[in-house]
């Protein structure tokens, strides 16, 4: 069933459904529709949404029964059944993980086309055992920076440029806080000095251009002999990326760049977390279902022997509020995922962890420059506390624009 169709049958029951886009009260697109009935609360998908979207739909629906019924009532959370059964799988296996993970006493049911569905079997570790990903991580493979790597590093010399290690692929990454300037290949023998890529239409993306102005004809294939020349376009991409044009690109990566080199400090409870992985760092994937895609962590993190998972956020426009909740979704199955995944926590275990134990949280810069921010403080409070995350602002952080 899609939109309309889904509609439809709520006005056929009796029901007024709304589904008007709301950017004021409760931040939620037109997407999800939503209704009364007798003290429970309805929210709804289509299936021509994108396979994502009712994923965040259950957080956008327990957000919004939370704000308009507060704990009392129940709460039906439908989709229409989709054309691609793996894909609706995929979904279910990510929605009964954030539904199991309520903290709070709150009754959902999950339908498709209106009739309850039970929850899918989860395999994580059969399906870890084909992912190679997986034996890098545990086997300690590609953990060796090659000797070309330690050279730029050496010539760089600033602690804002660091490789970070390809767990999905074979080659390294040069990193200027965030943003990809540079690889290595797996052999350790060439390297490539780029960022981002000419689009499809020969047009090149704004940090790119800026890239290619500071780079000149030292931008591309490199070798050992050519490692002073890249140094040099490397530091002034350096300057660049602190205060100059590139400071305004790939701001997430910015803020993960700056909190696993622990310039941002991210506090729990007056803790500092710290990074997990403090040598050559990488995105640490997760599944959300035994057959999806991998999903990268932004940052990793520990208070002792607990792992934390950490999704961090930087404000992007007017759409903060909802994104920032979507940031809810994503915490809280990267969090289901360590915690189920057992192949994986003998090296949690071996770096002195307890998976089993992890945590979970949402960081953003503070909201001195964002309107309402009280309202939408305590919006991602009450949600975030209902799947028991914990809501971190960064302090140590410079927002470039005002954001509604």
């Amino acid at each position: 069933m899609n939109k309309e169709e889904i509609i439809a049958e709520l006005t056929k029951q009796g029901l007024v459904p709304d589904y008007h886009k709301d950017t004021k009260d409760f931040m939620i697109s037109n997407k999800i529709i939503r209704c009364k009935n007798n003290g429970d609360t309805i929210v709804a998908v289509g299936n021509e949404t994108k396979k994502d979207d009712p994923i965040h739909g259950l957080v956008d629906a327990v957000h919004y029964h939370l704000q308009t019924q507060g704990k009392t009532g129940g709460l039906r959370y439908i989709l229409g059944s989709r054309k691609n059964f793996e894909e609706q799988k995929e979904i279910l296996c990510s929605l009964f993980s954030l539904m199991n993970a309520i903290s709070i006493p709150l009754c959902v049911q999950i339908e498709i086309n209106f009739s309850p569905v039970e929850q899918p079997l989860e395999d994580f570790d059969t399906a870890l055992k084909k992912r190679s990903w997986f034996k890098k991580i545990t086997q300690s493979q590609n953990m060796t920076l090659p000797d070309m790597a330690k050279k730029l590093s050496g010539a760089v010399n600033d602690d804002a440029f660091r490789w970070y290690r390809n767990v999905t692929g074979g080659n390294w990454s040069g990193r200027v806080e965030g943003l990809q300037v540079c690889s290595i290949n797996s052999k350790g023998d060439a390297g490539s000095l780029d960022v981002g890529k000419t689009g499809q239409k020969g047009g090149d993306g704004l940090a790119r251009k800026v890239f290619i102005e500071i780079a000149g004809d030292i931008a591309g294939n490199f070798h050992d002999s050519q490692i002073p020349m890249v140094a040099s376009v490397i530091k002034k991409l350096i300057d660049s990326r602190k205060s100059g044009e590139l400071n305004k690109y790939q701001r997430e990566h910015l803020l993960e760049s700056r909190v696993l080199r622990g310039v941002a400090e991210l506090k729990v409870d007056e803790k500092i977390l710290e990074p997990v992985v403090t040598e050559q760092p990488f995105q640490f994937p997760t599944l959300w279902s035994p057959k999806g895609s991998p999903r990268f962590l932004d940052a990793l993190m520990r208070d002792g022997n607990i792992p934390w998972a950490v999704e961090l956020k930087e404000p992007t426009g007017s759409s903060i509020g909802q994104d920032y909740r979507h940031a809810v979704t994503q915490a809280v199955l990267y969090r289901e995922f360590i915690k189920k995944a057992s192949s994986m926590h003998e090296w949690f275990s071996g770096l002195g962890l307890t998976a089993s134990e992890c945590r979970s949280a949402v960081a953003f810069p503070k909201m001195e420059f964002v309107n309402h921010k009280q309202k939408l403080l305590r919006q991602h409070q009450k949600v975030a506390e209902a799947f028991d995350i914990r809501i971190i602002e960064i302090s140590q952080w410079e927002n470039r624009k005002k954001c509604s």
